[in-house]
């Protein structure tokens, strides 16, 4: 009786561990939270969460707090290659987790693709008094927060 106890005790433990892990890799964009960081909190110094759908995707959703792009996929948290006065650049690989520059060049990632840019004014934002997940896209969807993102002014 007390090793089917201890098996039973083990397995519940296991389970419970990979519904987390599960539920971290969903929220997160597949690679769970970075150290230190829980869901709703802004993202560490020299990372935006961003649209991952790809090279290919031009909706340029980019925030400060974890959620979805304007496409309605999750947003990556992805560290900021290079920045000018207009724009965030970050590899754009779906799922990619480069994080540095490819030698000897600026406008390219350590995998050797392109630098993906994400406007730090898009064309829509959040607009919600009082929040902080400065959200920007190209085009018109919710933010983070859940409201319907505003046209530039």
């Amino acid at each position: 009786m007390k090793k089917f106890t201890r098996t039973a005790l083990l397995s519940v433990a296991l389970l419970a561990s990979m519904v987390l892990l599960l539920g971290a890799c969903a929220t997160t964009g597949g690679g769970g939270a970075p150290a230190g960081e829980t869901a709703g909190q802004k993202a560490p110094a020299g990372y935006r969460y961003v649209c991952n759908c790809g090279p290919e995707c031009n909706c340029g959703s980019n925030a400060a707090k974890p959620g979805n792009c304007t496409c309605g996929n999750p947003m990556a948290l992805k560290k900021v290659l290079a920045e000018d006065a207009d724009f965030y650049y970050v590899c754009g690989c779906k799922d990619c987790k480069c994080d540095t520059l490819w030698t000897g060049s600026d406008r390219r990632c350590s995998c050797g693709k392109s630098l993906k840019n994400f406007p730090k004014k898009g064309a829509y934002t959040c607009g919600c008094k009082g929040c902080d997940c400065d959200m920007q896209a190209n085009v018109p969807g919710k933010c983070t927060c859940g409201n319907e993102m505003k046209p530039k002014q």
